[in-house]
């Protein structure tokens, strides 16, 4: 007849103080890192204004403003702006890059004529560090 295997109970005062080391460790290192509520919590003073606020004209989110679809004139053709589209322009002059900015409604119009004068270079802007352009004033 087999013998049977049975824990002593010196051995799981032994397996005891090793389970609850282990609990501590896992339970400071999920402390360490911020918890699960502080996840992707960025600090309200490291928000770029300028940025937001371009980003809310070029998506027609300012009230007066019309949401407009852009695009940019390449070569005589009408292409949407994506970064791919944009990237002709990098570190090119921030005029250039403003006066191919077109509307894809109605191409022959530049879509800077459609906004107030002040919300061109929050637009500028916000385009400019969107897309990567590291564009030059001139």
């Amino acid at each position: 007849m087999p013998k049977k295997f049975t824990l002593s109970p010196i051995t799981s005062f032994r397996a005891a103080p090793l389970a609850v080391a282990l609990v501590l460790l896992l339970s400071s290192n999920a402390m360490a890192s911020g918890g699960v509520d502080s996840f992707g919590e960025v600090p309200r003073d490291t928000v770029d204004e300028a940025y937001e606020f371009g980003k809310a004209v070029y998506k027609g989110r300012i009230k007066g403003t019309e949401k407009i679809k852009y695009c940019v004139r390449q070569d005589d053709e009408v292409k949407k702006l994506k970064r791919s589209t944009a990237k002709k322009y990098r570190k090119g002059s921030t005029q250039k890059f403003a006066l191919a900015l077109i509307d894809c409604k109605m191409p022959e119009r530049l879509v800077l004529t459609t906004m107030p004068r002040e919300h061109i270079p929050a637009v500028l802007y916000y385009l400019n560090k969107r897309y990567k352009l590291k564009l030059e004033d001139s």
